[in-house]
């Protein structure tokens, strides 16, 4: 837990500079009346299965994208179960599954993962490498 939180505040404005946006779908306990406890601020955007389809309908990062007025080139969706791959995958969006959660990390490739990491250190890393191909993909559609 601490390695993961440590990780987005290492994101969150820190330095007066928006680095990267982060957005989660958090699990119903991880709600509480007054915001997400501990993560407050963290967040531009909080979408749970309470407003939404469950998983793995997209409509929770299409509404988490129109909130952040973002595009599916520009949106990953990081998850440790086989929905969040397969919601991810529908949603037209990056896909990283993370191994330290609900399902293994041959069931979230099968299920549409992009990549999986094992370990928070290495997200970064996976992240910048998923925006680039993204990118690339995006760029080659525009011309």
């Amino acid at each position: 837990e601490y390695g993961i939180r440590g990780f987005v505040a290492a994101f969150n404005v820190a330095d007066g500079k928006e680095a990267w946006r982060w957005h989660t779908i958090p699990s119903p306990e991880d709600a509480a009346p007054d915001g997400i406890k501990g993560w407050e601020g963290a967040f531009l955007t909080i979408q749970t299965a309470d407003d939404h389809p469950s998983k793995p309908h997209p409509s929770m990062i299409y509404k988490a994208m129109a909130d952040a007025g973002i595009e599916a080139h520009e949106t990953i969706m990081i998850g440790d179960t086989t929905f969040d791959m397969e919601m991810a995958r529908s949603a037209g969006v990056g896909a990283l599954g993370v191994s330290w959660g609900y399902h293994a990390a041959d069931r979230l490739m099968r299920a549409g993962a992009h990549a999986v990491v094992d370990t928070g250190a290495l997200l970064l890393g996976a992240i910048e490498q998923r925006f680039a191909a993204q990118r690339d993909t995006a760029s080659r559609a525009t011309t």
